[in-house]
């Protein structure tokens, strides 16, 4: 019914470098996570990266997210907050709708917005998901982003073999 997460690792940032930089930043993770019920699950989130030891390296993000599976149907909302050290925020959610509607097929609706500074986001996705074994499956998606200096179409083929 609760769970706790610690973390420790090396950096999260973009750009390591080579494998020598492994040892030039630290970054901690923290979470907690509730059932508040049967198919009621919230999780919250803290990261603390302090990259390479440069202030500019420096991040820390919370991420909460909440889901409601009664059955065949999902919900979920995802919020993210960034905070840069050279006196930059950022942040994004997403909210996510899914149903399973046989054995076989299932289909989801997804949106999420951006915002950072001057950029800002929003994307649109509806995908088929597809079982055609217990370990094999095909997901069918497409996706619309309306960005601020642009607008993006895409369409997505994913095979998922588990095991």
């Amino acid at each position: 019914m609760f769970g706790l997460i610690f973390g420790l690792h090396d950096e999260y940032g973009l750009d390591t470098g080579s494998i020598n930089d492994l040892d030039d930043g630290i970054a901690i993770d923290l979470a907690a996570s509730v059932m508040f019920m049967p198919g009621l699950e919230a999780r919250l989130g803290f990261v603390n990266d302090n990259g390479s030891g440069s202030a500019n390296d420096d991040v820390q993000q919370i991420n909460g997210w909440i889901a409601w599976n009664p059955g065949d149907l999902t919900l979920a909302l995802e919020f993210d907050s960034f905070s840069f050290s050279d006196d930059e925020d950022a942040w994004n959610m997403m909210l996510l709708a899914n149903y399973q509607f046989s054995d076989f097929f299932g289909a989801t609706l997804r949106y999420a917005h951006m915002d950072h500074e001057d950029d800002e986001s929003d994307r649109f996705t509806i995908a088929a998901l597809f079982s055609i074994t217990n370990n094999f499956g095909l997901n069918l998606e497409y996706s619309y982003t309306d960005a601020d200096n642009h607008d993006i179409n895409e369409i997505y083929l994913e095979a998922l073999l588990s095991y």
